[in-house]
């Protein structure tokens, strides 16, 4: 059940397994959905938006993990600083995405200019 993923979650974070962790979190996260727990769900959605901030380095689905629902599991002003910080660095991603760009076969155009 929802308990036992978000242990499973915890356990594979703390073993540095945090693709599994990962896996783990989201699974409950549709759990606590469906079963409209609100204070798990904010807890799940905190360690989610961690995950992809600093494992998957993916501030854009973090940002979306963090406007996902009603209340969040972390006071106001260390959210307003997190979503601020996300903010910034999903900015800076796509900056750097978009100066890069893509060439027609798919590859970063600055690694056509590597090889």
């Amino acid at each position: 059940g929802l308990e036992a993923l978000r242990a499973q979650g915890e356990i594979a974070k703390a073993c540095g397994q945090k693709d599994l962790a990962l896996e783990a979190f989201e699974a409950a996260e549709v759990l606590a959905l469906e079963a409209e727990a609100a204070l798990a769900l904010a807890e799940i959605r905190l360690e989610l938006c961690k995950l992809y901030e600093h494992h998957r380095r993916d501030p854009t689905s973090a940002l979306r993990v963090m406007t996902g629902g009603a209340i969040w599991a972390e006071k106001p002003d260390a959210e307003a600083h997190r979503r601020a910080r996300l903010k910034r660095k999903a900015d800076r991603h796509r900056t750097t995405t978009d100066a890069i760009g893509a060439a027609e076969d798919g590859t970063l155009a600055s690694r056509r200019r590597l090889g």
